[in-house]
């Protein structure tokens, strides 16, 4: 649900921008999940908190950290002018040949 938040936030902060995009690319590699969110923004992302206040206010970005940061994972972000993005990779467990990639 955390990230149907952020990308409903991304959204949002698109649709201000002069050229609204949004980017999400998610896939596993070299044994990790890797997801990028990349989306166009109003100006440049002073502060990667919320400037919600009152009952709006957002824990998307601290959840996501507490999340990475369980899993041994790594995250980045990053703003230029217009642009924000995240990066995040957390290893993937290990499976044997005989595990399903999915479970039914």
């Amino acid at each position: 649900s955390e990230s149907i938040g952020a990308c409903i936030k991304a959204f949002a902060a698109a649709l201000k921008s002069r050229e609204p995009f949004i980017r999400l690319y998610i896939a596993p590699i070299k044994g990790s999940l890797y997801i990028n969110c990349t989306n166009s923004t109003y100006g440049k992302v002073q502060s990667f908190l919320s400037t919600k206040r009152g009952l709006e206010h957002g824990f998307g970005i601290t959840r996501i950290d507490r999340i990475v940061k369980k899993y041994d994972g790594w995250v980045q972000r990053a703003s230029e002018e217009e642009v924000f993005s995240s990066e995040i990779t957390i290893p993937l467990p290990l499976m044997t040949k005989t595990e399903p990639l999915v479970r039914e």
